[in-house]
């Protein structure tokens, strides 16, 4: 067995000259800019600009340059905010400022002579056409917090609410799977806190390593979805750029419990005869949010734990056409009292589908030109699967596993201003995802057959030497000179992807019967074993 070679992508130099301040996608924070002039629309230069963000106590200072303009990068998304321009003793006060995930909020003020205080702006909500905004960078649509919390979700993933986008769809109900103007699913990236979550190997058919989303719902704050972008910092697809950034705690103590349950006769009739659509049982969804201040203004902490738990109806057996249960016992029986095996029987109980979330995340004020944020996450998946049953075929639970998918991740952040027109970000991320199967047992593959139809035991072929996992590295950091009516922004992004792949069928062996006789006889017709090449 080898592992696969590191896939290394090369570092990327990334320069970009815009008009006014562009949107920057892939990214975990907002932004805002403006300009200060006096009543008669004279600008206003080295008013100072502070901007709080009222729930962390967060500060982020700015100073209006000669035409006036000030700009802020590196902000917490959402808010409220409050900014606070001053010159000269002359005052204004602008609350209740929202702000969106990877875009750019606009307060424009005039200083007048007297202090003022204007209440209730939310200024992502005064915006022109996509086509044309100054700062347009291609189409995208933004799911806000409060959008999140009132629209309901059935599969309570990120892929639901990025369907508010008119150009993205549904394209598979059973997968969850999404397509985004015409294109395959797999050409869509999603991003958490600008940790990637797409199936990296490519065997999943939703796009995701696992069959549900790594985050819960409710650790996600924001959203962002962009289509045909060109902002240099975009990359990784063709069709949506998914971005999602989490939530973080703040200066109050919050927290969250919360219990969904579904039940399969809930589901409508797909025809006349009353039938109903029944893919599971029940399922639930059961969980808890708690965030808060470590230290006051300065360290916070948010922390999510999610449990699902899906239940599905066993096969039918008697739906088999080949294959009876007097047979399936037969074959059993001889497994056991002639070879010493467990075959195993062929009714389960029921067949559950596991998920297990973990989130804990840290936020760091430094002062008010450094910020850093701290992220960790581990999902652990596990699904019960019948090998080889359906038709003709019918599989004891012997050749039955257990699929175990797991994926946790890292991400550190650091936001840093260093003077009124030149700011830094800079991220490091790790994401670490295993596939590995538990059989059943550990024994050669045995298939019996019945004369119209076939019987399995053992350990199923495709799972005698079964192992996935990928590893990947990513590094990030971009600096942003802003110059009135031009930002220059240059960067580097580095990513690694080390893939290990193991995978060799029939590796414990594969015994073929032509009959349960000759099964009894210990006449096999065929035997496989597949070794590795040396070297």
């Amino acid at each position: 067995m080898h592992p696969t070679p590191n896939r290394l992508r090369p570092l990327v130099l990334a320069l970009a000259i815009a008009a006014a301040v562009p949107a920057f996608a892939q990214n975990t924070t907002s932004a805002l800019s403006g300009r200060v002039t006096t009543a008669g629309q004279a600008a206003v230069a080295g008013a100072t600009v502070s901007i709080r963000h009222e729930p962390s106590g967060t500060v982020s200072q700015a100073v209006t340059d000669g035409e006036g303009r000030y700009s802020a990068r590196g902000l917490r998304v959402g808010g409220p905010y409050t900014v606070t321009i001053t010159k000269d003793g002359q005052t204004e006060v602008i609350r209740d400022v929202y702000l969106q995930l990877a875009q750019t909020g606009t307060v424009d003020a005039a200083l007048t002579g007297e202090t003022q205080t204007l209440d209730s702006v939310q200024v992502t909500g005064v915006r022109l056409p996509e086509g044309f905004r100054a700062d347009a960078m291609g189409a995208g649509t933004n799911v806000s917090a409060q959008r999140i919390a009132a629209l309901p979700t059935i599969e309570r993933s990120i892929q639901d609410f990025a369907r508010l986008d008119p150009r993205v769809s549904q394209s598979d109900k059973q997968f969850g799977s999404i397509t985004a103007a015409g294109q395959n699913n797999r050409f869509n990236q999603v991003t958490i806190d600008g940790v990637t979550v797409n199936d990296t190997f490519g065997l999943q058919a939703n796009g995701l390593p696992l069959l549900r989303q790594p985050v819960s719902m409710e650790a996600i704050q924001e959203i962002n979805v962009a289509i045909s972008q060109y902002d240099v910092t975009e990359r990784g697809y063709t069709g949506a750029g998914i971005n999602a950034v989490t939530k973080s705690g703040t200066n109050d103590f919050k927290g969250s419990a919360y219990y969904i349950f579904r039940d399969g006769d809930w589901g409508r009739e797909v025809d006349d005869r009353g039938v109903r659509f029944k893919p599971f049982d029940s399922q639930y969804t059961a969980g808890a949010t708690l965030g808060g201040p470590i230290v006051r203004d300065r360290l916070f902490f948010f922390a999510n734990y999610e449990k699902f738990k899906r239940t599905s109806p066993a096969p039918d057996i008697g739906s088999l056409t080949g294959v009876t249960t007097t047979q399936a016992d037969q074959v059993a029986q001889i497994a056991r009292t002639r070879y010493g095996i467990d075959a195993g029987g062929y009714a389960a109980a029921a067949l559950d589908n596991t998920v297990e979330e973990k989130l804990v995340k840290l936020d760091w004020n430094i002062n008010d030109d450094h910020r850093a944020s701290l992220r960790y996450t581990n999902t652990v998946q596990n699904q019960i699967e019948l090998a080889r049953l359906g038709g003709n075929r019918l599989a004891l639970s012997s050749a039955w596993f257990n699929r175990i998918n797991s994926f946790e991740s890292y991400v550190a952040q650091a936001f840093s201003d260093w003077s009124d027109s030149f700011s830094t970000e800079a991220k490091v991320s790790y994401r670490d995802f295993l596939a590995e199967p538990q059989p059943f047992s550990r024994l050669p593959q045995v298939q019996i057959s019945t004369g119209t139809g076939q019987i399995a035991l053992g350990t199923e072929q495709y799972r005698h030497a079964n192992l996935l996992r990928t590893k990947t590295w990513n590094g990030f950091f971009a600096g942003t000179w802003y110059a009135g009516d031009h930002t220059v922004r240059a960067g580097l992004d580095y990513e690694s992807n080390d893939i290990y792949n193991l995978f060799l069928e029939s590796s414990l062996g594969n015994y073929g019967f032509s009959s349960i006789a000759n099964f009894d006889a210990g006449r096999y017709s065929s035997y496989l074993l597949r070794a590795p090449s040396n070297g």
